[in-house]
């Protein structure tokens, strides 16, 4: 049974990012399937955090939450395969052939090297010290239906919540897809979630690849089989990129790590091969920003400072400060969240 629920779990998934992702898309766009998954992962996470933020600072259920987003979400999907379905059929069926087109021996080692990893996560399970909190806090959600009003390891009512987790909710959405499926979220986590995340943090390295090796055949699969082979052989401590990507990737922080800085540094590279020089997308960008604050409180200042420092030196380059503006506006929310992040800190603000 949980297997047939953990294959409608990923059809959703996938559905559901593709439909976002492709929302406000024109046929004369040139957008990869790849990266419509990528943005609608984005937006995804982006209007999870949006959501979801007051019904935490004011208390709510979470079942009043989940039943709002589960409308937002679907209205949103319905409205979208309304007015993407048909065109969808022939643009996923051409961007397929030509991508089967474009296959070579490289490439396929990559895709079969990827696949291994994630069939590793999904039938073997790391135990991590931070399932203490954060599969704890989901499990936690969905048995009192509170959110962060419980300590996740001890269980008891906290007088006020913690600073430190309440404005990046990454637990909470593994608790929303284990109250859609009705499947426990530690098996969301480790076996669900794990393999996904691997699976984009990848997809996003091959988005990077076809940047930089935009006309060199063959290339794109030796720097993914180059890179599997380091993540493979990389888990040298706990802290190194190969350990977020292979062995805790179901947590927010190895989200952040894995899949969301090297989204940032794939729009930034891609802005730059744009002509004019610098196109600064604050769509892309805003939901980059607000994804990494749903994963983790570091994504709040890193991802932020990474496009602050951009955009900075990219109005050095152009003599022109719109780049600074359009990453002001889009780095707006994480602003907020700093905060309201030090009201909570130091007191000033307690909900």
């Amino acid at each position: 049974m949980n297997y047939i629920k953990t294959l409608f779990l990923i059809l959703f998934f996938t559905v559901t990012i593709y439909f976002l992702g492709i929302l406000g898309r024109k046929k004369c766009d040139s957008f990869s399937l790849t990266e419509i998954l990528l943005n609608g992962l984005l937006r995804l996470f982006g209007s999870f955090e949006v959501i979801i933020l007051p019904f935490i600072l004011l208390r709510a259920k979470f079942s009043y939450f989940f039943y709002c987003y589960c409308f937002v979400l679907l209205g949103t999907v319905i409205f979208s395969i309304f007015k993407y379905a048909r065109y969808s059929l022939q643009y996923i069926g051409k961007d397929v052939r030509k991508f089967i087109s474009a296959l070579d021996m490289p490439l396929i080692a990559a895709i079969l090297m990827v696949i291994f990893q994630m069939s590793m996560l999904a039938f073997y399970m790391h135990i991590d010290a931070d399932d203490a909190m954060y599969v704890a806090t989901a499990a936690t959600t969905l048995k009192t239906d509170t959110m962060y009003q419980y300590a996740a390891d001890t269980g008891i009512l906290l007088n006020a919540m913690p600073s430190r987790y309440v404005l990046s909710p990454f637990p909470i959405f593994t608790a929303f897809l284990g109250k859609l499926f009705f499947i426990h979220p530690t098996i969301i986590a480790h076996t669900i979630l794990a393999p996904l995340m691997t699976g984009f943090a990848y997809l996003v390295y091959y988005l990077i690849g076809s940047l930089i090796f935009n006309k060199k055949k063959g290339m794109i699969g030796i720097f993914l089989v180059v890179l599997s082979t380091f993540q493979i052989w990389g888990y040298f401590t706990v802290y190194s990129s190969s350990s977020f990507i292979l062995i805790r990737s179901w947590q927010g922080k190895a989200v952040l790590a894995g899949v969301l800085i090297p989204a940032a540094l794939y729009y930034l590279i891609k802005a730059c091969q744009t002509k004019p020089q610098y196109k600064w997308q604050i769509s892309s960008s805003l939901f980059l920003v607000l994804s990494a604050s749903l994963v983790s409180s570091m994504g709040i200042m890193l991802i932020p400072t990474l496009l602050g420092l951009s955009a900075v030196l990219f109005c050095i380059y152009n003599k022109t400060f719109e780049p600074l503006i359009k990453c002001i506006i889009s780095c707006s929310p994480a602003i907020l969240l700093m905060i309201i992040y030090l009201l909570m800190k130091f007191g000033r603000f307690c909900p």
